[in-house]
């Protein structure tokens, strides 16, 4: 997980909107979690809890800056991140169980953004920014 948030912010160091950083991220570990399912455990709660820890220091440092430049308007970023974590598992667990298309991603990503503050329209214009495929391990 740890390598996998070291690949996105690769990636995410190219670009000049930081409301796209967080959409990028969250977007590629739904991209993981839905393609390798030895990610999605039986208990969800300890999935969403990996997340957290190993991926909350690159997106709460995320959302905190999106908000400090006017993109995003959430008070606690902590608290946004734990609930993505477990909106994020959700997401993929419905997918793996065939209950939601995985082409819903985009939605998801609009749906995460939403949390955080930003209008559905411009989520949806994130959301469907060109997006850059991570570098291989």
């Amino acid at each position: 997980m740890n390598r996998l948030a070291e690949r996105i912010e690769s990636v995410t160091n190219t670009f000049s909107d930081p409301a796209q950083v967080y959409a990028f991220g969250v977007r590629h570990v739904m991209k993981a979690a839905t393609a390798d399912q030895r990610w999605l455990v039986k208990r969800s709660d300890v999935i969403a809890d990996a997340i957290y820890r190993i991926g909350g220091p690159f997106a709460i440092r995320d959302i905190r800056r999106a908000c400090g430049a006017g993109r995003y308007s959430v008070e606690d970023p902590e608290l946004a991140w734990h609930q993505a974590t477990h909106a994020i598992v959700g997401f993929c667990i419905a997918v793996r169980d065939r209950d939601i298309a995985p082409t819903k991603i985009d939605e998801a990503v609009v749906n995460l953004l939403g949390m955080v503050g930003v209008d559905r329209s411009e989520a949806w214009e994130i959301a469907k920014r060109q997006c850059p495929e991570l570098p291989e391990e």
